[in-house]
């Protein structure tokens, strides 16, 4: 009952936050965790890898319809914690497991990840191969004031491949992404597959006031070492 009121109360307030349409932030986007971690000024990330059922930080909600089970054949380990979804573990345990969902604009199906306040940037390594021929989604950011397309997620996008890295930076803060279907309606929905969900924030730039500080603190400093150099040699004038 505790984690029903949960979800309810973060989509209560997933859903306040997307009633407008956000000012357009400024968007960097990143093919690769190490892109991601330098544009934010190599701030630290927290990574959620999927090979158990708890969340680093990160928490999966999924909105309509019903969002696809699994593959036959494979072995899947049901994350309670990432709600409707499941993580797919390819024979079972081991470094293989991946978060697998699907989302459709005709079944109003779209899963959010919410990454709590103040994130400005995130990334992943995708996979649109999964049960089938990947297609397209969209991913949009959740700022203070309503949602932004960012990119979509498609081969061209994914340099050309079914599968690859792509995440973004933002010149301002989010607090959760969406995932939807990029086809219109009537079709079918796209199952993909995602792994190594990283995010953080910006590095803290130092403020203008501190810089020049620092700036007055070594000059005081240079000041005392010329300062005294001179007196150490008036005094061996005086005692010459």
């Amino acid at each position: 009952m505790a984690n029903r009121r949960k979800l309810a109360a973060i989509g209560l307030l997933w859903a306040a936050a997307v009633v407008s349409q956000a000012h357009a932030a400024d968007v960097n986007m990143v093919s690769s965790p190490a892109g991601l971690q330098a544009a934010l000024g190599g701030a630290p990330l927290v990574t959620e890898t999927f090979e158990d059922g708890h969340a680093d930080g990160l928490v999966i909600t999924t909105f309509g319809g019903s969002h696809v089970v699994g593959f036959q054949g494979q072995n899947f380990l049901r994350a309670g914690v990432f709600d409707a979804s499941f993580v797919q573990s390819i024979g079972g345990t081991g470094g293989s497991a991946q978060y697998l969902d699907s989302v459709s604009t005709s079944g109003n199906q779209e899963t959010v990840w919410f990454l709590g306040a103040g994130r400005q940037g995130v990334g992943a390594e995708w996979d649109l191969g999964a049960w089938g021929v990947g297609e397209s989604l969209r991913l949009y950011a959740v700022f203070s004031d309503g949602e932004q397309l960012i990119s979509e997620i498609n081969p061209t996008t994914l340099g050309g491949h079914a599968r690859g890295y792509l995440g973004f930076t933002s010149s301002q803060s989010f607090s959760a992404v969406i995932i939807r279907g990029a086809l219109g309606p009537g079709a079918n929905a796209e199952t993909y597959a995602v792994d190594n969900v990283a995010f953080g924030n910006a590095a803290p730039v130092p403020e203008p006031e501190t810089a020049v500080m620092w700036l007055v603190g070594l000059a005081g400093l240079s000041g005392l070492q010329r300062w005294r150099a001179q007196r150490r040699v008036a005094v061996r004038v005086d005692k010459s």
